[in-house]
């Protein structure tokens, strides 16, 4: 009867006055920016805020191994927590993914040696704690977390993947209403998985499939199977995580598992699976064993986004932890090396020399390079190729092009260097004391010889239309315009006249009247009909423009 008595009084000591409540739910409001939609609902989370409150003073006064808090979850029903923070369909099986090719159960070593602790977060393994929001999808989030663990595992790279993929595509679960694991590898055994940067998560259901439109990360095939954990044991889950991250099935719905604010969660919280996560280690703490869970509750609820449960209980364990554990196999990739010592730097490989010496033949399977793959010598080395002998000039040294003499045009302090055997007479190259080019600007003189002429003619072309025009202008009160077969007929610019890649008779000589008099046909007593044409055409433009 004392022990009753006293146990009242506790109860009646930790209970928190209405005033008391009252302030901690106008924090609460102000926290967590709740505004409701009538003095109704604000009076019902009053009261569903005041039980929890309660609640929290009461479990925190017994000094247990952890510790609750008020958290978003404070003034939720009961029911409106487990339709949008859960999700988890029942698996079709024992297993998670047992659609997909089942690869047995994992081998482990009953007398193995563990490692006493493992923390895929602190290996890097693990990406930051996402948020499903109001959305039943708990069951993407721990499909991506292993696949996540699995990729990091095999190649040293962590990437994180979309779980509104898994929403939007994976159609035979049910988006925000529900679904489970091994529905949504089933999806991915045919396509590719994208990355959560290219594909981001906006928790909502019915949005349209845009897997076609992202970045892949794991490209379609590389997830082939998967590996049961045995069902109900310790030692073997343990030996799981300490290979990647496992994905798991757990109860949630309790309140000590909602309003968790961190050490090792030790009080019962049932075994009726309903809720996706991931294992991500284990180890101990103050003599308390415990299981490290990554949760989707974004990362203001727990440890961070994480969670701490008991470890070492019979059965399913805390949570029913045990009772439904598997993990993904990533093929097609090797696992990446574990990095080792930097190897000490190797002399600079020299030049060959012009005769070298013997080198012997290579062993059938040489050592690896730090340089990277060499290839193959022959007995002998390399055979190096000679150097040209500078071809001797011709005698009669000059230049080739009519531009060479054209300070406007040709600057030889700039341009003999781009175009060498063009301008040898202007560029000073001519006679037995001056040096040949080097063999770089011989190559390079083959190369821009064809596409300089071309280049060059047409500047002159342009110039030469520019320069008719201007000069009908300028003269026209003097001189009066001749026609162009008066006085000595000759083309202006013969090499662009002859040219045909620049210069067409039937379209450019009505264009360039008196630059090509001569390749026009304007010569003699009977001119081509565009002569007189273009003779007056020109005539009268200048007429008009000189008035």
């Amino acid at each position: 009867m004392r022990s009753v008595v006293v146990a009242s009084i506790s109860a009646w000591l930790a209970t928190a006055s209405p005033s008391e409540v009252e302030v901690a739910f106008k924090e609460f409001k102000a926290k967590f920016g709740r505004k409701y939609s009538s003095a109704k609902e604000e009076s019902e989370r009053f009261n569903i805020f005041a039980t929890k409150y309660n609640y929290i003073k009461e479990e925190n006064a017994k000094g247990n191994s952890f510790h609750l808090v008020v958290n978003k979850f404070a003034d939720q029903p009961q029911q409106e927590f487990n339709s949008t923070r859960l999700g988890l369909s029942s698996p079709s099986g024992s297993t998670q993914w047992a659609d997909l090719p089942r690869l047995g159960e994992m081998e482990f070593a009953v007398g193995a040696t563990l490692p006493e602790d493992v923390d895929w977060v602190a290996n890097g393994g693990v990406t930051p704690v996402k948020d499903q929001g109001k959305c039943g999808s708990c069951w993407s989030f721990s499909t991506t977390g292993a696949l996540e663990g699995a990729w990091f595992a095999s190649t040293g790279n962590l990437v994180s993947l979309s779980e509104q993929q898994l929403v939007d595509c994976s159609t035979q679960n049910k988006g925000c209403d529900g679904g489970n694991v091994d529905l949504a590898f089933m999806y991915l055994q045919n396509v590719g998985l994208c990355t959560e940067q290219s594909y981001r998560y906006t928790g909502r259901k019915y949005q349209r499939c845009q897997e076609q439109m992202c970045n892949v990360a794991i490209p379609r095939g590389s997830v082939v199977g998967y590996y049961d954990v045995p069902r109900n044991n310790e030692r073997a889950l343990m030996q799981a995580v300490s290979q990647q991250p496992v994905s798991v099935a757990i109860e949630a719905d309790q309140k000590t598992f909602q309003l968790y604010g961190g050490g090792v969660l030790s009080r019962y919280c049932g075994d009726r699976l309903d809720h996706a996560v991931l294992l991500v280690g284990y180890g101990s703490d103050r003599g308390k064993h415990y299981w490290k869970i990554k949760n989707s509750w974004g990362p203001d609820w727990g440890e961070g986004g994480f969670i701490r449960i008991e470890r070492g209980l019979a059965g399913a364990g805390q949570c029913g932890v045990k009772a439904v554990a598997s993990y993904p196999k990533i093929s097609g990739v090797k696992p990446a090396p574990a990095p080792a010592p930097r190897p000490r730097p190797l002399p600079p490989r020299p030049r060959p020399h012009p005769h070298p010496s013997p080198r012997p033949r290579p062993h059938p399977h040489p050592s690896p390079s730090p340089w990277g793959p060499v290839p193959s010598p022959t007995p002998w080395g390399p055979s190096p190729r000679p150097s040209p002998r500078p071809s001797p000039k011709p005698a009669d040294c000059r230049d080739n092009e009519d531009f060479c003499s054209d300070t406007d045009i040709f600057n030889p302090s700039r341009d003999c260097k781009l175009m060498p055997g063009m301008c040898d007479k202007t560029c000073g190259v001519c006679g037995s004391s001056t040096r040949s080019p080097s063999n770089f600007f011989s190559k390079l003189g083959e190369v821009l010889a064809a596409t300089g002429k071309v280049i060059w003619s047409g500047i002159k072309w342009v110039f030469g239309k520019i320069s008719k025009f201007f000069s009908g202008l300028g003269h026209k009160s003097h001189h009066p315009v001749k026609p162009p077969h008066h006085g000595v007929c000759k083309d202006m610019q013969p090499s662009m006249c002859r040219d045909r890649f620049t210069f067409n008779p039937s379209f450019d000589c009505e264009l360039t009247p008196g630059i090509c008099d001569k390749t026009c046909g304007c010569c003699g007593a009977n001119p081509k009909h565009w002569c007189r044409h273009m003779h007056h055409a020109t005539q009268n433009t200048t007429d008009i423009i000189t008035v």
